[in-house]
């Protein structure tokens, strides 16, 4: 019967010219029964019914309640809570609504004259409109492109001072914004928002909104002349209204403002007047805030930038430190320059230095260490940011306590070892500037690795290493540096450990644009040889001397560097395998987890293992273990000796190391071999886990698979860009072009697992076992082409199409360039007795 209603009011509709109050009560109606009675298809019907039925709505029927009531039925369907409903409903809407007439409704007075019913009539539309546009991406494109942004802002100027409608609109603007910003800009959008929020600023009960409307300005902001004079003053009282009662959204947004704000020199004594310092601070002290990463990250940057811009218009140093007052002597140090070398023999490094990877492998511990609590983390943040305000803001220049320690001796005179100026700053407390990749320059700034001796076991020495490029790190998230004691490791064999205190990331100089990370470190042993490093260093000769354990493994000389280091190709695997797989690590120096996976891959097939047979018999390797040995040597964070980054230059000539590995790659194609997997092994700064980066989803069935062979990889965490003029010199988008099926980033974190993982830090032992599931992966996803590849010329032979002696093959994606393999008799043969 209800079905047969609903039939019969959507006869009436469609055969009136205009539909009267009676017929949009009947639709309200047909609304309210779908809507109890939990049934989609009826939720669906209905609105496809008020579709059809408002756009016939005479100004004086779109002014009643009965339009009114069906908005609110509507509004009711689209958020329905059983899911099934909901998403009927949110579909049928997305495809039969007309969302433009919904928004001119809203502005000739839907709902009538009644303040109350009229503005909650229009909130009722608006929802239905953002409800039915985040549905598709085709919606937001088609009421953009037919003025809907324009209409919005309309509502925004007539309905503004009414936070529910302020809600929608903001919400919409926000919909449209993302490709859009110069239009919303332009529209009329930062001053709605701006009168908004100067409306509701004190009101701790619309989080939300201010959420919105800040959100909304900062989308806009960079087409502004200026940033709004208005803006400091409302996001630093809405900031404090917030703090006590949230929403964590809100706050993020508002701190988010005032750290933008805060790079801006001109404002800096604004906003230390209306003491964004203090509330950023409470921000970070609070424990319901604490385990909030970017509300951290945003609170430091608002507290940190004003005070540091301030202090360098002083003329302070950001450290405290001041050279020329002569209060304090600078350490004992050692230190290389980046600079490049004038000869090869300028590169040659002393052989005593680090422990070597075999050292390393045996004494450092196989199970995985805890990372920080996000609580921990927050008090070492508010700790460091004081003591260094401290310093900063003092008057007096910091005085030494009368001690007869000798100060520590730092040396970074190894291989892989870099250190910039050491500053001491108190009795066991120094400041370090960490050394660019490029002399006088600013980018490329994060390996860290040098030796310090002249200890005291048992006191705590406090290290900040400044001059940090990133505005992120792992070390925010509970990730600790690592430590090798010589002493230990002679006593009782220990290795690397992850060790620090009070260990946090914040800005510090430049504006707040470069960062420090400081830590606490008690040494174990007096009089000690311990290195510190940002992770677990490999090292050159550590490749030189594991390849040395292989001698019969046919290898090549992709080319020679710029100090004379060959940069070496492994041939492994069977020539008569019908794939050919490439793996590359070690592009970027500083990543030194990817040699540690890349060293699981040949611990794996070069190492007599069962498991690896097939992988040996079934598929042609190429391994380049170390594309940049160059900047391993030096203590590069980024580039080779020539400062060029090899992960933006694979697709031209301008480094040798690339050159190369672009010659043998397609010298190896000319072999017939289908070209399936190229996988550039890279680690990352910032992010926790093993994850991939990849070409859109070509890369998606290897990725699965080696999610597949190790818990490890964050399958969900892929990245997947489309390809664009900036990535045409990565390693992925080279393999692409190269005829690779499946070509990608694997990214290893430098810090922690991912969070699905467990809350430790990735150990070595986590490392290899990711190289020796990707061999496994690959050899999962070759045996699935070759099955499909021979199939394919089984089929092709029986239905005559081909001569069953030619194959092309594509990529996932159909857009790479096609490969022809011809296959030989012999081939075949071979193909039909496996």
């Amino acid at each position: 019967r209800a079905l047969a209603g609903t039939e019969v009011v959507a006869r009436r509709v469609a055969d009136s010219r205009a539909v009267t109050t009676g017929m949009l009560d009947e639709v309200a109606q047909v609304c309210s029964a779908a809507f109890e009675a939990e049934n989609e298809e009826r939720c669906k019907d209905a609105v496809a019914l008020f579709a059809a039925a408002m756009p016939k709505a005479p100004l004086g029927v779109l002014r009643s309640t009965s339009a009114a009531s069906a908005c609110a039925m509507l509004a009711s369907m689209l958020r329905h809570p059983n899911d099934e409903c909901r998403r009927a409903a949110l579909l049928s809407a997305s495809h039969e609504l007309d969302l433009l007439h919904l928004l001119r409704s809203v502005l000739k007075g839907l709902g009538g004259n009644d303040p109350a019913r009229r503005w909650q009539a229009a909130t009722n539309a608006l929802q239905a409109v953002r409800y039915a546009a985040a549905t598709r991406i085709e919606t937001v494109e088609r009421l953009r492109s037919a003025g809907g942004l324009m209409l919005i802002i309309d509502a925004w100027k007539a309905g503004g001072h009414t936070a529910d409608i302020s809600q929608e609109c903001c919400s919409l603007a926000l919909l449209l914004a993302p490709h859009h910003a110069r239009t919303t800009a332009a529209s009329g959008a930062v001053e709605c928002s701006l009168s908004t929020w100067n409306r509701f600023c004190q009101d701790p009960c619309r989080g939300l909104l201010l959420q919105g409307v800040a959100e909304v300005v900062l989308v806009c902001l960079p087409y502004l002349s200026e940033i709004p004079p208005v803006m400091p003053r409302l996001a630093s009282e809405s900031l404090k209204v917030l703090t006590t009662v949230g929403p964590a959204g809100a706050i993020g947004a508002l701190l988010k403002a005032l750290a933008r704000m805060a790079g801006e020199q001109r404002l800096a004594s604004e906003l230390a007047s209306l003491g964004v310092a203090e509330l950023a601070m409470a921000v970070i002290a609070d424990q319901r805030w604490s385990q909030e990463l970017v509300l951290r990250r945003f609170a430091a940057e608002a507290y940190a930038r004003p005070i540091v811009i301030l202090a360098e218009a002083r003329g302070n140093g950001t450290s405290g430190y001041t050279p020329s007052k002569g209060m304090l002597s600078p350490a004992c140090t050692t230190q290389r320059i980046a600079g490049p070398p004038t000869t090869p023999k300028a590169l040659e490094l002393p052989q005593q230095g680090l422990p070597g990877a075999h050292i390393v492998c045996a004494a450092t511990a196989p199970s995985a260490e805890p990372t920080v609590a996000a609580s921990a983390c927050a008090a070492a943040l508010r700790k460091r940011l004081e003591a260094w305000r401290e310093r900063l803001t003092s008057k007096e220049p910091p005085v030494a306590e009368a001690t007869d320690e000798p100060p520590l001796q730092f040396d970074a005179d190894f291989e892989s070892g870099s250190l910039g100026p050491v500053l001491q700053l108190g009795p066991r407390e120094y400041e370090i500037k960490l050394l660019p990749d490029l002399a006088g320059t600013s980018t490329y700034v994060q390996w860290f690795c040098f030796r310090v001796r002249g200890m005291t076991a048992g006191l705590y020495y406090t290290f900040h290493l400044s001059n940090l490029s990133k505005p992120g790190s792992l070390f925010e998230e509970g990730c600790l540096p690592v430590l090798f004691s010589k002493r230990e490791y002679e006593e009782t064999g220990g290795g690397w450990v992850r060790e620090g205190e009070d260990v946090a990331y914040y800005p510090c100089n430049d504006a707040g644009k470069r960062h420090c990370v400081s830590f606490d470190i008690a040494f174990p042993h007096d009089d000690d040889e311990v290195f510190l490093a940002h992770s677990i260093p490999y090292t050159h000769t550590d490749l030189c001397v594991e390849l040395d354990r292989w001698p019969g493994v046919p290898r090549r000389v992709v080319t020679r560097t710029a100090s004379g280091r060959d940069v070496l190709a492994l041939a492994v695997g069977s020539e008569e395998a019908a794939v050919r797989v490439c793996i590359v690590a070690r592009a970027h120096p500083g990543e030194t987890h990817a040699s540690w996976v890349m060293r699981g891959v040949l611990q794996f097939l070069l190492g007599d293992c069962e498991e690896a047979f097939p992988c040996l018999n079934e598929i042609c390797w190429i391994l380049v273990p170390m594309l940049n040995p160059d900047g391993v040597a030096m203590g590069r964070t980024r580039t080779n000796l020539d400062h060029v980054d090899l992960n933006r230059h694979h697709h031209d000539d301008a480094a040798p190391e690339t050159r190369g590995l672009r010659t043998l790659l397609q010298e190896e194609n000319r072999a017939g071999l289908c070209p399936l997997a190229f996988v550039d092994i890279h680690s990352h700064s910032r992010r926790r886990g093993v994850f991939a980066i990849a070409n859109g989803r070509d890369a998606d069935p290897l990725v699965e698979r080696l999610a597949a062979r190790s818990p490890l990889v964050d399958a969900a965490g892929t990245n997947r860009h489309e390809l664009r003029s900036q990535d045409e010199g990565t390693g992925r988008v080279a393999g692409a072009r190269l005829g690779y099926l499946y070509s990608m980033t694997l990214e290893s974190s430098l810090g922690a697992r991912h969070c699905g993982a467990g809350d430790q830090h990735l150990s070595l032992a986590d490392l290899e076992s990711v190289g020796s599931a990707l061999c496994l992966a690959l050899l999962d996803l070759a045996r699935e082409h070759v099955q499909q590849r021979e199939e394919a010329l089984l089929s092709n032979a029986a239905n005559g199409s081909v001569s069953g002696t030619e194959l092309t093959l594509v990529s996932p994606r159909e857009r790479a360039a096609k490969t022809t393999f011809s296959a030989s008799p012999r081939k075949r043969e071979r193909h039909k007795s496996r």
